[in-house]
């Protein structure tokens, strides 16, 4: 019998035995319904690490960050859900502002989950779950079959996170369900050219560390605000960021030594000011260093330009990771999620006599 079976013949067998438990029913109906969904990936970390921006590349679309657990899976259409205390979800809006989705909530005092259907490639294969900062590991966890944990470097914070996401018997036997990710990759390199390469080596260095090693299958680097541009740019985005790499690498340079000096009256560049801070909120000055330099250098068409962001911003490595650690895995993933809620069930419903 295979993996995939036993365990799914588990799940049915303390159905049958814990019929008579309204509690212990809707715990493992919930459970039997988890089973056959596609991999839910939670995506955490510390406050502003770029979970969201992540989350949006992984997408290939943007949406404006909420405070509550946010959770995307594959849809045929546009659709969003608040669910807010007991009681029936609420359909609610999902309208588009500037360059970004915004699921509209304000009606809502507070909102313990929004779930969002997109029409999304990526959403086929797994759920995404956006998490709050504040959230901790049970709360992480508690509805997710793998994890991405975003840091910027692994710090004393980041390996007691990953230590408490593997706290429990079944789980401790192997991490098979987190993957690490250096977020804001260009930040590591000081904003250097060099920046995601010399990020790429701090996270193979990492995947050889004996700390972090035991606690997650891989670490890979990724700077977020590249990746969401190479799935995300628009043309009139691309002819700006063009103009620029017209001018000379020096006089630009010059330009790029800060964000008040790029969007300046003295620009030596007919560019609305406004054109040219919105390119800074969208890439980042690294960003328009890097994507200037590139179109120098022959990517001077969107498909080349875009192929190139996707391979520099560590967003290609991170999906291969993901493929190959959850999607590829999910019937190991599923079954490890299964054992540990049959766990709580038997915790849960310990001193009571089930069902003959």
């Amino acid at each position: 019998m295979t993996l995939d079976r036993a365990v799914w013949s588990m799940l049915q067998e303390a159905l049958a035995v814990y019929r008579d438990s309204p509690r212990a029913t809707a715990w493992l109906r919930s459970h039997v319904d988890r089973y056959t969904e596609p991999v839910r990936i939670a995506v955490a970390g510390r406050s502003r690490i770029g979970k969201s921006t992540v989350v949006n590349a992984l997408i290939g679309d943007e949406f404006a960050p909420q405070s509550s657990f946010v959770w995307y899976r594959g849809g045929t259409e546009a659709r969003a859900h608040v669910f807010s205390g007991p009681g029936r979800p609420h359909e609610v809006a999902v309208s588009k502002r500037g360059s970004r989705h915004h699921v509209e909530i304000g009606q809502f005092d507070r909102a313990d989950r929004v779930v969002v259907e997109w029409p999304s490639r990526t959403l086929r294969d797994i759920v995404l779950i956006d998490t709050p900062s504040e959230a901790t590991p049970e709360q992480v966890l508690g509805d997710a079959d793998a994890l991405l944990y975003l840091m910027r470097h692994v710090q004393d914070d980041d390996l007691k996170f990953l230590q408490a996401a593997n706290d429990h018997p079944i789980a401790r036997v192997a991490a098979v369900h987190t993957v690490a990710v250096l977020a804001r990759a260009d930040e590591i390199g000081a904003g250097r050219i060099d920046a995601l390469s010399s990020a790429k080596q701090i996270a193979r260095r990492y995947r050889r560390d004996v700390a972090v090693q035991p606690l997650c299958q891989n670490v890979v680097s990724v700077a977020g605000l590249l990746a969401v541009a190479a799935k995300t740019l628009r043309e009139d985005e691309f002819q700006a960021l063009r103009a620029l790499a017209s001018l000379g690498r020096e006089e630009l340079e010059d330009n790029l030594l800060s964000a008040d000096r790029f969007v300046g009256e003295q620009f030596p560049l007919a560019m609305e000011p406004a054109v040219r801070q919105a390119l800074l909120e969208r890439f980042g000055i690294f960003g328009v260093r890097l994507i200037t330099a590139l179109i120098r250098q022959g990517f001077d068409s969107q498909v080349k330009l875009t192929g190139q962001l996707v391979q520099r911003s560590g967003l290609g490595e991170l999906r291969d990771s993901i493929a190959i650690h959850f999607t590829e895995r999910r019937e190991i993933l599923k079954a490890r999620s299964a054992l540990l809620a049959l766990d709580v069930l038997f915790r849960m419903e310990r001193g009571r006599t089930p069902a003959n």
